[in-house]
């Protein structure tokens, strides 16, 4: 193919030669002319030694100007071979420059992924895991608009909304629970990519019952113990804006996020169980006094109250239906004082076997006294069946408020105790705050 180009192009260039020689042209014919012209006129008998020279002549200049076609087109396909071998060596540097940038664009993702990794490793907060990863996804994959984060809700088993960058509620609000994107990456388990959202007939986008301006997205499943934890997913408002190399980048990424996440989770159960009590679910012991000291010495105006409770005559029940009848009784007090209490501002917590202890933020003496009082109440009218046999169960409260009866927690929780054995000996089944 390269001999073929290299001949032709010395075909077109061989008329150029006779036009820059044609002053050669002239001289060739007047020496051919001039002698013949003369041997005729002057001397006839030498005619055939000039056509004899002719002869000599012009085979000469057949030869030379065969020689030198020749040595032209040999330098014309060596310049082409060259040129050949130019046009290849740069396509080669083009193609390892390519290669270069892809290498290095490589070793930042992983460099970051590195330290991705190690921040990761650190950081025990879900809210703040969170946010660190989706943050990341948008810095790492610069072709992305939105990044979302869903973790799966175990108890309701559908996903929800715990981060997400780059939103624009009025451009477009995402699906608190996921859409069906999401969805088919909780149910199949595997990594999606959607080059163009209006194309993919997997999806009928028309159940939406609204147009949505993603054109482009991938999305990987969080996979821990073979269990989808949450999904990552990136978006992109226009088409074809993804290829299966961000996709597989995206889910190096999405698995070290679900290791994180199921650290935190796990760091959240183990602090749960090291804070609540196990039958009851309520705070325990350790919990409630390293809090009461911890308001009192940030919040000295402010005032609150304590609850002791005590079961009475629990050690009865005890002896007479066994100790799964008093876990019964037991829980059930507590979904009482729950009912009672504010879930965000007070601490209901299980301080030994039968008795309890309660922080009610923000509520003084008369106050406490009367949530006591419905509390004890509500404990009484309440029926405990224990081995089919319908029974009831009261309890004794003693309120101590501060800063009136104490300004710190050791002198609250002695004097709402000595008010609960003074509420125990005179009769049980009472509230006493004097």
């Amino acid at each position: 193919m390269i001999w073929q180009r290299s001949i032709s192009s010395t075909k077109t260039q061989r008329r150029p030669l006779f036009r820059k020689n044609l002053f050669t042209i002239v001289a060739i014919l007047a020496y051919v002319i001039l002698p013949l012209w003369y041997a005729i006129s002057y001397c006839p008998y030498n005619i055939f030694f000039v056509f004899l020279s002719y002869i000599i002549v012009l085979s000469i200049i057949v030869f030379l100007y065969r020689r030198i076609t020749n040595t032209v087109c040999y330098w014309e396909i060596k310049k082409s071979d060259l040129y050949e071998k130019i046009n290849l060596l740069q396509a080669e540097v083009e193609q390892a420059s390519r290669m270069e940038n892809i290498l290095q664009r490589k070793k930042s993702r992983y460099l970051a992924l590195e330290s991705m990794m190690q921040k990761l490793s650190y950081n025990l907060s879900l809210e703040a895991v969170s946010h660190y990863i989706v943050q990341k996804c948008m810095d790492m994959i610069p072709k992305a608009d939105i990044a979302v984060l869903y973790i799966v809700d175990e108890d309701k088993q559908r996903l929800n909304l715990v981060e997400s960058v780059g939103e624009d509620p009025e451009f477009y609000k995402l699906p608190k629970n996921g859409d069906i994107f999401d969805k088919w990456v909780m149910k199949h388990a595997c990594p999606l990519l959607v080059e163009d959202t209006s194309q993919d007939y997997r999806f009928d986008l028309d159940s939406l019952g609204k147009a949505i301006p993603i054109g482009s997205l991938i999305s990987v499943p969080l996979m821990l113990e073979e269990k989808v934890i949450g999904i990552l997913r990136i978006d992109s408002f226009d088409k074809y804006t993804f290829y299966s190399e961000d996709l597989s980048f995206l889910q190096t990424i999405g698995d070290l996020a679900a290791v994180a996440i199921g650290n935190t989770i796990l760091y959240k159960r183990m602090e749960d169980l090291a804070l609540h009590d196990g039958l009851t679910n309520l705070y325990m012991r350790r919990y409630i006094l390293e809090r009461l000291e911890s308001i009192i010495l940030y919040h000295k105006k402010n005032v609150f109250s304590l609850l002791m409770i005590d079961i009475d005559d629990f050690k009865k029940y005890n002896d007479t239906y066994g100790h799964t009848a008093g876990d019964i009784v037991i829980k059930n007090v507590a979904r009482v004082l729950l009912k009672h209490t504010r879930i965000h501002k007070d601490i209901v917590a299980r301080y030994g076997g039968e008795e309890f202890l309660v922080y009610l933020e923000e509520r003084n003496l008369q106050a406490a006294v009367e949530i006591a009082e419905k509390i004890r109440q509500d404990i009484e009218s309440k029926q405990v069946v224990l081995r089919r046999i319908p029974t009831s169960v009261t309890v004794s409260i003693g309120v101590a408020s501060y800063p009136k009866d104490g300004k710190d927690k050791i002198t609250l929780i002695k004097k709402a105790d000595e008010r609960l054995y003074v509420a125990k000996s005179t009769g049980k089944n009472r509230v006493c705050f004097a």
